[in-house]
């Protein structure tokens, strides 16, 4: 009796995991733009950004835009963080990964720190990071300089 018990808790937790696991969209590259918020010319550039950077350090610094599809605005947190992991964004191992989340929609944006970012990087400095570089230029409408000067300013934490 106890293992059948057993069983049936078991399957019930496979399938409530399997239930909450999110389908997200493959990437694009560094920069997977699914909103289109950036220019054809604007991706280039910042992929050219972070490919050099990754090239010298190891270190991963992803951009992905989304819509109002991608979760709900009380979700939008989480749903950034499980995307960073979903997509492994930062080499394994390492866990040297950033992901920058920017839905136009919501007016939010999310940078997802791994592991080993946050030594080098904690989530204040983060925070100002958006505060201050970023939002500032996005309230301007002005994304692609937000997002440049802002993964300059990563950069320059993590190097």
């Amino acid at each position: 009796m106890n293992r059948i018990i057993t069983l049936l808790a078991c399957c019930l937790l496979l399938v409530t995991a399997c239930a909450q696991q999110r389908k997200f969209p493959d990437q694009t590259g560094y920069i997977s733009d699914f909103y289109g918020l950036f220019s054809l010319q604007e991706r280039k550039s910042l992929d050219s950004l972070v490919t050099a950077f990754e090239k010298e350090t190891t270190a991963e610094i992803g951009v992905v835009t989304v819509d109002s599809t991608f979760s709900s605005r009380e979700k939008f947190e989480s749903a950034a963080v499980d995307l960073h992991n979903a997509w492994g964004v930062g080499k394994k191992g390492k866990n040297n990964g950033v992901l920058i989340v920017i839905c136009n929609d919501y007016r939010r944006i999310r940078i997802s720190n791994g592991y080993g970012i946050e030594e080098k990087m904690t989530n204040e400095e983060t925070k100002q990071i958006v505060d201050t570089i970023i939002l500032p230029e996005f309230r301007q409408s002005n994304y692609y300089e937000g997002t440049y000067k802002g993964i300059l300013a990563i950069m320059k934490e993590i190097r």
